[in-house]
């Protein structure tokens, strides 16, 4: 650590300079041994810059993944300093282990200008399933045929797993796994044993009450694919998906730690490290791999060999995006496209629908009541004539307002037209629309019964509608972008993007 490097971070502010120690700290700890030499590294850090014991406590709150966004933030220059004090840290020990190591390859590309685009680092709560961090495995979002050209070929294949072994890790490639294990699509023999050897040793591996019931265990073997692999790992690490950066990665566990919550609690930590593989494979690889300093009738069960075969051999749950079919039914595409079945429907689904549209923030008790009294008090015959209700001019009115009530009630007769058959030029219509916001309460918990009842499915609170005493408001905690739309020609895409959606009203 020199005095440039430091005087160069000088007018870094407190955040930046707490995510920089935060770091340090976790180099220190990488190897679960804490010498005198390097605690007195952090301290003489610490002072340098410029920070508090008091300043030193808030660490504690950052997670490695914060830490190293914010200072992604900084310019070039500042960059290089602080890689040139991680350096000062790796080269002061004289005996690293590979998890100092991996740590340091994870953030040092993280960080590099050059390499910063396709690495990071991603925090979540520690999942319910022991991670190693000798294994790194392949994720993909979707299919990518430039990542599997290169790593099906027989050679790349073979250099990048030799590239990987040679630093002490071993990579998990589905397809790979499953044709070793005889058990691929295209290879139904097995000459080496292990089919047979994993299938007499499920029962043994996990508990009978797990045991897949009816069928046979290679038609669910036949089942999997890298797509449906990474919805498996999502859902063990109780994730949407969203949270990955990247569509097509590597991914390795880099350490497990603590974190302090919003109320001072401690809570468990991993830090995984992500590698974007989408593009220019062999370099970015190799480039992991330069920061780096068994039995044939054994089958690993630790790790993302767990996650695989507790989901062959157990009534696997999944977390699925929502499908909205031709008719607007939520339906499970992971799960074989299981129709959700919701009592009081399209009410119930308009209410869920008008909420994801407000995202975490919700709506409020206050803003479904102020629509509430405009409708009750309406003067319907304003906009009758005959039979005919003038639904045009009375969404007219409503967008000629900047009250929030009025887009409410906009975007519900929007959604609930889509949903419903019912015609929207009768007054009757009106009533429905009323129904839906009065009736808040106990569609809320159709729907989330309608949600726990579908067995398959994991992680089912994050798909439910909460209710914030705090805030008095409704909302959605799942993301829009876990929802899809069916188009004309059988095709899916993203609802954001439906004519739907594009229809309704958000004021940003």
């Amino acid at each position: 650590m020199t005095k440039n490097s430091i005087s160069a971070l000088s007018s870094c502010t407190k955040v930046q300079k707490r995510s920089i120690l935060k770091i340090a700290m976790d180099f220190v700890k990488a190897d679960n041994r804490i010498h005198s030499e390097e605690v007195a590294f952090l301290e003489n850090l610490r002072e340098s810059l410029g920070l508090s014991t008091e300043e030193v406590d808030l660490i504690h709150y950052t997670t490695l993944s914060d830490a190293v966004s914010v200072i992604k933030g900084l310019d070039e220059e500042k960059v290089s300093s602080v890689n040139g004090i991680f350096d000062s840290i790796m080269k002061a020990d004289s005996d690293i282990d590979f998890g100092e190591n991996l740590l340091y390859a994870a953030v040092t590309l993280s960080l590099m200008k050059e390499s910063s685009s396709w690495a990071e680092i991603l925090s979540i709560p520690t999942p319910d399933i022991d991670i190693p961090e000798r294994q790194i495995v392949f994720l993909e979002k979707d299919y990518s045929e430039e990542t599997h050209r290169f790593l099906d070929d027989r050679y790349d294949n073979l250099l990048i797993s030799k590239a990987f072994g040679d630093i002490g890790l071993e990579m998990f490639y589905l397809p790979d796994i499953l044709r070793n294990l005889g058990i691929s699509s295209d290879e139904k023999s097995d000459s080496s044993g292990r089919f047979s050897l994993l299938s007499k040793s499920l029962s043994y591996l996990v508990p009978t009450g797990k045991i897949r019931r009816g069928g046979s265990i290679p038609t669910h073997y036949g089942e999997m694919d890298s797509s449906l692999f990474f919805k498996v790992v999502c859902s063990r690490l109780g994730l949407t998906g969203e949270e990955f950066p990247f569509r097509t990665f590597l991914m390795v566990k880099v350490r497990s730690g603590a974190v302090l919550d919003d109320e001072s609690a401690i809570r468990s930590s991993s830090d995984f490290f992500c590698l974007d593989i989408s593009s220019d494979v062999k370099h970015r690889i190799l480039s992991f791999v330069s920061l780096f300093d068994g039995n044939r009738n054994q089958i690993p069960y630790e790790g993302y060999y767990r996650i695989l075969f507790d989901h062959f051999s157990s009534e696997a749950k999944l977390n699925s995006e929502i499908l909205l079919d031709s008719a607007y039914d939520f339906t499970l595409p992971s799960l074989g496209g299981k129709k959700i079945v919701f009592k009081s429907s399209p009410q119930s689904r308009t209410l869920y629908l008008l909420l994801l549209l407000y995202g975490k923030d919700g709506i409020s008790q206050e803003t479904f009541e102020e629509a509430l009294r405009f409708l009750r008090s309406l003067d319907k015959g304003k906009y009758t004539e005959g039979e005919s209700f003038d639904m045009e001019s009375f969404l007219e009115y409503l967008l000629s307002g900047e009250g929030k009530w009025q887009e409410i009630i906009y975007n519900t007769v929007k959604i609930y037209e889509a949903l419903s058959s019912k015609e929207t030029d009768r007054q009757q219509f009106l009533s429905y629309i009323e129904s839906i916001l009065s009736h808040r309460s106990t569609l809320k918990n159709y729907l989330n019964k309608g949600f726990m009842e579908v067995e398959a499915l994991a992680n089912k609170e994050m798909y439910l509608v909460n209710f914030d005493r705090d805030t008095s408001s409704y909302s959605v905690g799942i993301g829009l972008p876990m929802f899809l739309v069916r188009g004309e020609k059988g095709d899916w895409s993203p609802l954001s993007e439906s004519p739907l959606w594009r229809t309704l009203l958000r004021e940003m």
